[in-house]
């Protein structure tokens, strides 16, 4: 058997997820089996398979510690915006560029140019060694690694100095053509960790106080680049997606370095972490006196002298700050960053084999892409990409695709799919429940152009959706689980409608959309970070009320709200939920500072909605359930509201807590016991089986 390693174990992974998934998703056919043998029960062949796999086998995203390829996509009114950023732009920048070949400001920049010459001083270097003994190559001021060393490794830099005292030290580094990603080190990816440096003065180290930087990863904690430690992951870091732009790091001594005349200055660049080729391969050091700030000198190192003339030049500084400030716009409107998946260029296509037992060293005979033969054939005019896969799929020739679909929208409405098994149409999954109607429905949605706005609408529309969910002796009897539609659908509500639905009842749920996780809620100390200082912050203002999509998700400590109402953990593609009852939701939905906080929210609503207690049940019920509360409704609802009132008029303490925590203050013109009296009340509505079943 030949061996011909073609990816890595991780991109491998991802090739053959994206091939399982594909097939849950559009064509409701557990792949994953064929990936190791030919499929037991469907009819799907190893080889057909890794032909399915090979469509997925030429995208740029290889082994990237990151989401590239990245694209930004700008909505519509983002688009309306920029295209007005940028004509007020293209203008001010041409009255600025106008103004500045005057004879008058060139003589000023001139002038300009001569004091802000570079102040600081590069000394003279004496000598270059390395502890591993890679040779370290001298060029003017540039300091270039001729190789990495399979170790940890120290570069040692000994200078001599002017005599006189000095305030900081730069340390710049400098991306190389002929290095991966062009970057700075000799890593694939082009970044470099440097552990630590140190200064030392005729052998004694010297005391630094401060860093800035230009671009570096805060993950990677900085600060530890002051002083030795064992840390095997922490230092400087360049920040990922910058491997081929050159970086600033400025250090400030803790005491002016007072140099004499034959005073011998040592700089060493101390790199002892786990990754033997994060190692920075082109660098200059340079010391000053303190005339530049490190904002200044970061500033002259990142900015061409023409605008930083801009900047500060009195002429220019009110221009400037227009510019800057449509930049920042421009940059805020570019839209949303998004992963990609992008071909490789036909000259850099991957060759495509079969995986003898799953395993991608096994490297077996060549294969090219092709659908499965027992389903419709790929047209001779398609490309063989996935472009072409993407036609197959949904072709009128492939009801399967339309079919999964559609019966996927049919199990959200309904709570159960035609086909149970809605990740399953082979032989192991179950039988429709009504054949006919599915393969109307998947004509029905083909014919409408894949709307299913439309499709909904059929389904809202019919006498089977419109029935009433009331179950009687009679289809209990005929239809226990309600299989063959004798009643309307009723089920309990997802991890994420149950949430969203209280926020909304209580007037707190954001309609904000789009945009970056949010971090709502959750018992401290359940969520840490093991490879990074990342923490769980609680989001601030409207963000911890966005609706539950939005919410931040780690796949090794997902949400434990949603987890407890069946919310999957996202590791794997999940067609299906499956729907438990347990004490843990209850729990939950009565103590979870979430849905305390709504309780409250939704009592301030209450309160503020009459002044007649029976008018503010029959508010909380048609804003909760959509209906008005039958009279021994009102009577169970008013006889616990004034019990509790009683209560916390005696505990003030107790009606603070309940009325104010989490939400804040009430409001002025509402009493702390009436609010927390309420709050009960509403937490009360807020868990009745009604309001978290839909039906």
């Amino acid at each position: 058997m030949t061996k011909v390693v073609q990816t890595t174990k991780s991109f491998e992974q991802k090739l053959l997820k994206r091939v399982d998934t594909t097939g849950t998703v559009w064509l409701g056919l557990s792949l994953a089996c064929a990936k190791c043998h030919t499929h037991k029960y469907d009819p799907v062949t190893i080889d057909e398979y890794y032909q399915l796999y090979s469509f997925f086998n030429q995208s740029e995203d290889n082994d990237h510690n990151d989401d590239r390829p990245l694209q930004r996509f700008p909505t519509d009114w983002q688009k309306k915006k920029l295209a007005e950023i940028s004509k007020s732009l293209k203008h001010l920048t041409e009255q600025r560029e106008k103004k500045f070949k005057t004879a008058t400001i060139q003589e000023s920049y001139s002038k300009w140019r001569e004091q802000e010459k570079d102040k600081w001083n590069h000394g003279t270097i004496t000598s270059l060694h390395t502890t591993s003994g890679v040779q370290l190559i001298q060029n003017k001021n540039r300091i270039t690694a001729e190789k990495h060393a399979d170790s940890e490794d120290t570069y040692k830099i000994d200078l001599r100095l002017p005599a006189k005292s000095y305030k900081a030290l730069k340390l710049a580094t400098f991306p190389l053509e002929h290095l991966p990603s062009k970057g700075s080190s000799f890593d694939k990816e082009g970044l470099y960790l440097l552990s630590y440096l140190q200064i030392k003065k005729n052998g004694k180290v010297i005391k630094l106080k401060k860093h800035h930087s230009y671009l570096q990863e805060n993950r990677s904690n900085p600060q530890k680049i002051l002083s030795a430690h064992e840390s095997k992951i922490s230092g400087w870091a360049l920040k990922r997606f910058n491997a081929n732009k050159k970086n600033l790091l400025v250090i400030e001594f803790e005491d002016k370095l007072k140099v004499s005349k034959d005073d011998q200055i040592t700089v060493e660049l101390v790199h002892n972490s786990n990754f033997h080729k994060k190692k920075i391969a082109s660098f200059e050091i340079a010391f000053s006196q303190g005339q530049d700030s490190p904002k200044k000198t970061l500033e002259k190192f990142t900015k061409n002298p023409k605008q930083l003339f801009f900047d500060e030049s009195k002429e220019f500084k009110g221009l400037s700050q227009k510019i800057a400030k449509l930049e920042k716009d421009k940059k805020q409107n570019l839209g949303s960053l998004t992963p990609i998946m992008k071909d490789l260029p036909t000259a850099k296509h991957r060759k495509n084999f079969i995986h003898e037992s799953g395993f991608f060293l096994n490297v077996g005979k060549g294969v090219s892409p092709a659908t499965p033969e027992f389903l419709h054939s790929m047209k001779k005019d398609w490309p063989k990409n996935r472009l072409g896969f993407a036609k197959w799929l949904i072709s009128k020739e492939n009801p399967l695709t339309a079919k999964v679909a559609a019966n996927r929208i049919w199990a959200q409405i309904f709570g159960r799919g035609i086909v149970e098994t809605e990740e399953d149409f082979g032989n192991q999954g179950l039988m429709p429940s009504h054949p006919e109607l599915i393969d109307w429905l998947a004509m029905e949605y083909m014919n409408n152009g894949w709307s299913q706005k439309k499709l909904l609408k059929t389904i809202f529309l019919s006498d089977t959706y419109q029935q009433s969910s009331k179950v009687t002796a009679e289809t209990l009897q005929k239809d226990r689980f309600n299989i063959y539609l004798a009643r309307g659908p009723r089920f309990r509500m997802t991890a994420e409608m149950i949430r969203d639905s209280s926020l909304k009842a209580a007037g707190l749920l954001s309609s904000k959309m789009y945009g970056n996780s949010v971090m709502p809620y959750q018992p401290p100390g359940l969520w840490m970070s093991t490879y990074n200082s990342m923490k769980w912050q609680t989001s601030k203002g409207e963000d911890k009320y966005r609706r539950g999509i939005y919410t931040y998700l780690k796949r090794t400590s997902p949400y434990p709200t949603m987890t407890a109402f069946d919310a999957p953990s996202r590791e794997l593609c999940t067609a299906r939920r499956i729907r438990s009852n347990t004490p843990l939701q209850s729990l939950i939905t009565m103590n979870d500072p979430v849905f305390v906080e709504a309780a409250q929210g939704f009592a301030r609503r209450v309160i503020l909605s009459s002044k007649n207690d029976t008018n503010r049940i029959q508010f909380a019920y048609q804003t909760a359930l959509g209906r008005k509360a039958d009279a021994t409704e009102v009577q169970a609802i008013s006889s616990l509201y004034k019990e509790r009132l009683e209560y916390y008029k005696t505990f003030p303490e107790e009606a603070t807590n309940m009325a104010e925590k989490p939400l804040g203050k009430v409001p002025a013109n509402i009493q702390k016991p009436q609010a927390a009296a309420w709050t009960a009340a509403c937490n009360v509505i807020l868990n009745l089986d009604e309001f978290l079943t839909k039906e």
